[in-house]
């Protein structure tokens, strides 16, 4: 508001634009990521990511801040959407509770303690350290991941075992018999973009779970416009002490991954166990 003198309503719509492309971005990387792998997309995303959060930075107008959070959050919601099949991928249901629960409880968890580590972040060296920070994180975190990880995708890698089968034989590469590009690109768009769409409008269970989902993130993220409104006007904290007031979410984000962990350890798992050997 003050580097850009703009309302309070505006200075919102960066933070805003940035959860819109979160909701934009897993339509488009889910379908891609079931054509060229997980790893694909994340290599591809994350970097991408890290320099719309450098624009960010950088950026001298509140135009260019709302647009480059836009597409930070658009390429960087593939974690958010394929992280959950890469974990199916990787772990057999009887396991797969744990690590569900605990990435799960990371987009919340971490939007919880976002607040407290910007707001200080800022009061002592400026809004623009917000974006430093979180390309920070990026380096140290997602880039030794994504560059050591494998891919987990059963059709990409049977895939890429036969092109190197058919490579050791000295067969022709099936990509170079392939048909025109643009029948493939109108089926990719017609049949793989849209699908999501009809399932949210003909499937009532999808729909009713996106809509309680829906409805779950808006209240959430409502408290990250509305803590600082209410702290700050009415009770006088500064930027630092209202990001201490998040750590209620966190909290409980801490308290739902723990009793899910013991739900599967002591309830789940002996239930399977015991289902098994009745029907052995």
């Amino acid at each position: 508001m003050h580097d850009f003198s703009v309302s309070e309503e505006v200075a919102l719509l960066p933070f805003s634009f940035y959860v819109l492309g979160l909701a934009f971005g897993p339509m488009i990387s889910s379908p891609i990521s079931e054509t060229f792998g997980r790893r694909f997309v994340y290599l591809t995303s994350v970097p991408v990511f890290a320099l719309f959060i450098m624009g960010s930075g950088f950026a001298q107008s509140i135009a260019t801040l709302i647009v480059c959070r836009f597409f930070a959050g658009l390429f960087g919601s593939p974690a958010l959407s394929i992280g959950s099949a890469t974990i199916s991928e990787v772990w057999i249901p009887a396991n797969r509770a744990i690590p569900m629960s605990l990435y799960v409880a990371t987009p919340f968890l971490g939007p919880a303690l976002g607040p407290l580590i910007g707001g200080f972040a800022v009061m002592a060296l400026g809004w623009r350290w917000t974006a430093w920070i979180t390309i920070f994180i990026t380096i140290a975190v997602l880039a030794p991941a994504c560059v050591g990880m494998r891919e987990t995708y059963k059709k990409r890698i049977l895939y890429k075992r036969a092109q190197r089968e058919r490579k050791a034989r000295g067969e022709a590469n099936p990509r170079t018999t392939r048909g025109p590009l643009l029948p493939a690109i109108r089926n990719y768009v017609t049949t793989t973009l849209v699908r999501p769409f009809l399932m949210l409008l003909t499937e009532p269970i999808p729909g009713l779970f996106s809509l309680y989902v829906a409805f779950n993130f808006a209240v959430q993220y409502s408290f990250y416009a509305a803590f600082p409104l209410v702290f700050e006007e009415s009770y006088g904290f500064n930027i630092g002490s209202t990001g201490l007031t998040f750590l209620g979410l966190g909290v409980g984000v801490v308290i739902a991954t723990v009793a899910l962990a013991y739900f599967n350890l002591k309830v789940y798992k002996p239930w399977v166990i015991q289902w098994k050997k009745e029907h052995a």
